[in-house]
Order: C-alpha cells, then structure tokens, then sequence
C-alpha cells in the first residue's frame, strides 16, 4: 500500500452578519479577497454565487 495523503475541502457560504440570511448576489470583491489571502490553499467559486469552496493542498 502507498503512502497515505490527506486534503481538505470545505464549502462556505457568504452570509449578512445582521441578519444571517445567505446574501444572493454578493459583492464580487469577496470572491477576489479570497483568493488573494489564500496562500498556498485553493479557493474556488462554486454554482451559488454565495457559496466558495477551499481546499488544502494534500
């Protein structure tokens, strides 16, 4: 058997912080900043507008 390698994925939604509803048409400066502070990890935009997945490298 090989070496075992781990990764993670995760998906998150981009929500109001007043009211906590899922924001439907969120502003596309989130997505950017995201992707900018991600380092070495990977983030993604995915169908929903409000949702961005990440995942870590294996």
């Amino acid at each position: 058997m090989g070496e075992i390698t781990l990764g993670v994925e995760e998906e998150l939604m981009i929500v109001d912080p007043l009211t906590r509803d899922v924001v439907a048409d969120p502003d596309e400066g989130i997505m950017a900043r995201a992707v900018e502070l991600a380092g070495e990890h990977k983030v993604v935009s995915e169908f929903m507008r409000s949702q961005i997945e990440t995942n870590s490298r294996v």
